[in-house]
């Protein structure tokens, strides 16, 4: 405890300067040919998947670009008559799906082609990123929301947990347009009602990442 609070100003004044850092800073819906083409281009460098870009284009994709005007993060909001996800899903798993929300096609939302730059970004433009995200979630003003992420990474899952999912299914899915080989996934689903209730908790986590990496950094500039 006492080693946080003599970090606390350190924070402070660090937080400040990451503030500063985002303005100018904008995640926007893009159409145009030439960004899908560019998010495709990074989506594929960071997770693999080479998304289509008649699916980017059908549904909304959002980029966030620094105050550079430099492409650095996205995702895609898809419904669920077009979810990549629901696609990749075994029988079983779509049939529990199906039970748990009967009218998925129009009462659910995938999130998916989510990728950000470790170069192009600082973490307060990755707070700024994942407040906008949320954001534009409770535009899509659907009851449900369901994802996917590789479970060789635990890390996004911890960020995830925030907003309290279901585990859905685990393991290797259908093999989509995009992908060069089956995927051992987890996917999850929930309300975003829980997400509502969970924003609280999302602000703390998020927060709590910036104290981190400020502590951190402090650490290794006195050893």
């Amino acid at each position: 405890m006492i080693k946080q609070l003599a970090v606390l100003p350190g924070v402070i004044v660090g937080t400040g300067r990451r503030v500063k850092r985002i303005y100018r800073s904008e995640l926007r819906n893009i159409t145009e040919v030439d960004e899908l083409n560019e998010f495709q281009r990074l989506a594929y460098q960071r997770i693999g998947v080479k998304f289509p870009i008649d699916f980017l284009a059908r549904n909304k994709t959002f980029a966030l670009f620094n105050r550079h005007g430099v492409m650095c993060g996205g995702f895609t909001f898809a419904l669920g008559s077009d979810s990549r996800v629901v696609k990749s899903l075994p029988d079983e798993a779509l049939a529990k799906l199906k039970k748990d929300v009967p009218d998925f096609e129009n009462d659910l939302f995938e999130a998916t082609a989510l990728w950000m730059s470790r170069y192009q970004r600082c973490r307060m433009l990755g707070v700024y990123f994942w407040l906008m995200m949320y954001l534009e979630a409770t535009k899509m003003r659907r009851n449900f929301y369901i994802y996917a992420y590789s479970s060789s990474k635990p890390k996004l899952g911890e960020i995830y947990n925030t907003i309290r999912p279901f585990r859905l299914y685990k393991g290797y899915t259908k093999l989509l347009p995009g992908m060069t080989e089956p995927d051992d996934e987890v996917i999850e689903y929930g309300t975003m009602m829980n997400v509502h209730f969970s924003f609280g908790r999302i602000v703390t986590f998020l927060l709590k990442r910036l104290v981190r990496a400020r502590s951190v950094r402090k650490v290794k500039s006195y050893t």
